[in-house]
């Protein structure tokens, strides 16, 4: 009976994640301008939206068409702010600028009964957690300052896909993200594009 259910297992599950039909897997590359809106440093007693200005985004996701009207994914999102006035006070002549990176989790909701040359409009909420540090980024998330921290991201937002051949698409969105740190909140709204390829045309 194990057997049985294992040969089933490896049997079917190719064929759900990589079927013809609404079950598809896409992978996202793009990017764009995000730009501070609200939120508040208290341990450095500053507020993001008056010490950064914006700057550029990058951004990988993988979805996965589950349903007619349901897709769930994985995104990476690397955001850099450009500084407008120092927060460092030991460095008055240089500002500083943020990077926040974002691990998420996320929903969407948009027709997948779509085909070639449709406009396929979604909305979109995403979970998950964000690790912030000034000037160089490194892999440590601890800038040469010494500053870094994490926390827990939010986002909602909706954009468009303009659909191509073999499932294909070209993805416009804005969305609105909340970073919470240790002490921090970091609000920003983002528009992005980019390219959807698909796995299993």
């Amino acid at each position: 009976m194990r057997k049985t259910i294992f040969i089933l297992m490896i049997t079917l599950l190719p064929s759900l994640l990589f079927s013809q039909g609404i079950h598809k897997t896409n992978i996202i590359l793009g990017g764009g301008a995000n730009f501070p809106i609200g939120g508040e440093d208290a341990y450095r007693n500053i507020s993001f939206a008056e010490y950064y200005k914006g700057s550029y985004n990058l951004d990988i996701q993988i979805e996965y068409t589950a349903a007619k009207e349901t897709v769930f994914g994985f995104e990476i999102n690397h955001g850099k702010f450009a500084g407008t006035k120092s927060v460092y006070t030991y460095y008055p002549t240089e500002p500083g600028r943020l990077n926040i990176t974002s691990f998420m989790g996320f929903l969407k909701v948009q027709d997948n009964s779509a085909k070639k040359d449709d406009i396929q409009f979604f909305v979109k909420g995403a979970v998950g957690l964000s690790f912030i540090a000034d000037d160089n980024f490194q892999f440590s998330l601890v800038d040469s300052k010494g500053y870094g921290t994490g926390g827990i991201s939010y986002q909602g937002g909706a954009g468009v896909n303009f659909m191509l051949n073999s499932g294909n698409k070209i993805m416009f969105e804005s969305f609105y993200r909340t970073n919470s740190g240790k002490d921090a909140s970091y609000n920003s709204i983002t528009f992005n594009t980019g390219f959807s390829f698909c796995l299993n045309p």
